[in-house]
């Protein structure tokens, strides 16, 4: 098992590790909207990323997988902003923020190309640590 996969594993398996909380206490959490809006970005996330993932090898293909997400991007763009303006007040709100940021930017926990990814992956890193959070199978 090669680093790039040990540490994709482990972010999938925090995300999966704090998932369940945060959901079970939402509904009473004052951070209910700021949880609601970050699950969702996740969610749209992974079904761009299926998308991607079954198109086939061809330009029509990939065109065809740029339009059916276009919408998500869209979507997503809205939900970043208010994401953005919103502060987490607590645990479960830090923990569907880092489940956003893991859905969204595995690479700077993969293969950092730059000083903000390297800074971005080794906070997630401590987080992920510090959650308690163990490594599950990557879910594609």
């Amino acid at each position: 098992m090669n680093r790039r996969h040990t540490l994709k594993a482990a972010v999938a398996g925090a995300a999966a590790a704090i998932a369940a909380p945060a959901l079970a206490n939402a509904a009473g959490n004052p951070d209910a909207k700021l949880i609601a809006f970050c699950d969702r970005f996740t969610a749209l996330e992974h079904e761009k990323r299926r998308i991607y993932a079954t198109a086939a090898d061809t330009v029509e293909a990939d065109r065809a997988a740029n339009a059916a997400t276009a919408p998500i991007f869209e979507e997503q763009g809205h939900i970043l902003d208010r994401v953005h303006e919103m502060e987490a007040v607590t645990w479960d709100g830090l923990r569907a923020r880092l489940r956003m940021a893991f859905a969204f930017q595995p690479k700077c926990v993969e293969a950092p190309v730059d000083w903000d990814d390297m800074l971005a992956g080794a906070i997630i890193d401590d987080l992920n640590r510090l959650l308690g959070a163990e490594p599950a199978a990557v879910q594609s």
